[in-house]
């Protein structure tokens, strides 16, 4: 014999299925995968060294409890000695103090792109 369950849909069953439990692990663990996937594609001058202000060592996973539901960002650079990383996303590029122009790769966007292919 199957089992039963009563399913009754009232004005705000979708707020409380977006506040639920099961909402926040899912929703972490997909910024959790975009946080990684935008780790391994971020810029870095050396791959021996680990410095402090590395790309990859600024970069954080917030999951967070709205009005609407949870949320998950990607926060890029908490630390504001660090201010480079989104130099490496802008549309034109950059320049270096010698006046060099670089083409911006747009590591945070690929991130993106991959995870939702996912």
């Amino acid at each position: 014999m199957g089992a039963r369950a009563r399913v009754e849909l009232n004005t705000t069953w979708e707020r409380e299925l977006l506040r639920s439990h099961g909402v926040r692990n899912a929703v972490t663990l997909h910024t959790e995968t975009v946080k990684t996937v935008a780790q391994g594609l971020a810029p870095r001058g050396s791959r021996t060294k680990n410095n402090w202000n590395a790309i990859r060592n600024n970069l954080a996973a917030v999951v967070a409890l709205d009005a609407t539901g949870w949320r998950g960002n990607v926060v890029v650079e908490e630390d504001r000695r660090v201010f480079h990383a989104l130099w490496h996303d802008l549309d034109g590029g950059w320049k270096d103090r010698k006046g060099g122009r670089h083409r911006g790769n747009r590591f945070l966007k690929r991130a993106l792109e991959r995870a939702r292919d996912e």
